[in-house]
């Protein structure tokens, strides 16, 4: 249980985190305090979950309008227990590859008159992220390429086929390794298809793999296919 703020009732099921408006780099100072079962195994974690808030203003009355619109980023959680210990240590991402990407990505969020050719060479990038990295936040950076895929404007065509290569590329990593449990976890519990003005998940997909496949220079990514 999670103990609710001043004034509210003693336990709640969750806890928000404010952030400054158009912060890049948001820094978490807020406390939350929690009640843990007096027996701690393995399967306790905590759960977070990472929204986008849009605030849209409009100027059609004499007051000003604010709607807050969330959409969802994705999922992380973190073990209590670790070796049979209760951890204490501070949470990082701990890719710089990652945080370039993210960083990009909200960024295109604010200003739609993105670089798409710098997106593409954080996309590039993702390929140089150890396996291990890419499991501990496996369902936030699939969810994030996968909007970005299904998000891409047709003038931006190779930020999707990127985006995909780059999809191809942690799955096939995953395999090899036989963490395929991994990915039928993030299909089960995290992932949802939605549409765009570029079409459906499925449509893109397939548009973008037949873009692949046409490169016969890609033979990597072919190969994984």
């Amino acid at each position: 249980c999670i103990y609710g703020k001043p004034g509210e009732t003693l336990f709640t099921g969750s806890a928000y985190a404010a952030v400054l408006h158009h912060n890049q780099n948001p820094e978490f100072y807020d406390e939350v305090k929690v009640e843990l079962p007096v027996h701690v195994h393995e399967k306790h974690h905590l759960l977070f979950t990472f929204y986008h808030v849009s605030c849209e203003f409009s100027s059609k009355t004499a007051t000003k309008r604010r709607e807050a619109v969330e959409s969802l980023v994705g999922y992380s959680w973190y073990a209590l227990l670790k070796d049979g210990r209760m951890q204490s240590t501070d949470i990082q991402l701990p890719d710089l590859h990652l945080h370039k990407f993210f960083q990009h990505c909200q960024l295109m969020r604010s200003s739609p008159e993105g670089n798409p050719a710098e997106l593409i060479k954080y996309l590039k990038c993702l390929h140089a992220v150890e396996t291990q990295v890419m499991v501990n936040f496996l369902p936030v950076i699939l969810m994030q390429l996968f909007e970005v895929l299904t998000t891409a404007t047709a003038e931006a065509h190779e930020v999707a086929v990127n985006s995909l290569r780059v999809i191809i590329h942690i799955v096939s990593r995953c395999q090899e390794e036989g963490l395929e449990h991994y990915l039928r976890s993030f299909l089960k519990y995290v992932f949802v298809t939605s549409g765009s003005t570029s079409g459906t998940t499925h449509e893109v997909l397939a548009t973008s793999v037949t873009a692949i496949l046409k490169q016969t220079a890609d033979f990597n990514t072919s190969n994984k296919l």
